[in-house]
């Protein structure tokens, strides 16, 4: 009970949420920086702290979009992320959840991870 006393307090306060926003964003502007320079079509689906990769060039608003990606090469680029280390959720049907947990050196590793991993 301390413990999820605590947490309560934490996300109690705003700041917790404008650093959620602000992570989950350098998320997004990164995963789609690093698509562009490897010239792999992506669209990233961002709410608050959760986030999704597609491998589309369309935005994906429904689960009709979703199933129209590409999920033979959203496998190819988990299986990258994974030999560096950087485990996501082994589907593009699941989000990926940001935490406060996660530190820019944290971002800085997925972000790099994922460059290597779209030029593969």
């Amino acid at each position: 009970m301390v413990a999820g006393h605590a947490t309560l307090g934490l996300v109690a306060d705003a700041e917790a949420y404008d650093q959620l926003e602000a992570t989950s964003a350098r998320i997004e502007e990164g995963l789609l920086a690093a698509a562009r320079e490897a010239g792999v079509p992506v669209s990233v689906g961002r709410v608050g702290s959760m986030i999704t990769l597609f491998f589309t060039d369309r935005p994906v608003r429904n689960y009709e979009d979703a199933r129209a990606c590409d999920t033979a090469r959203f496998s190819r680029f988990h299986g990258a992320m994974l030999e560096q280390e950087i485990y996501l959720p082994p589907s593009q049907f699941e989000g990926w959840f940001i935490s406060l947990a996660h530190t820019a050196e944290d971002v800085d590793q997925t972000l790099a991870a994922a460059r290597a991993a779209l030029h593969e």
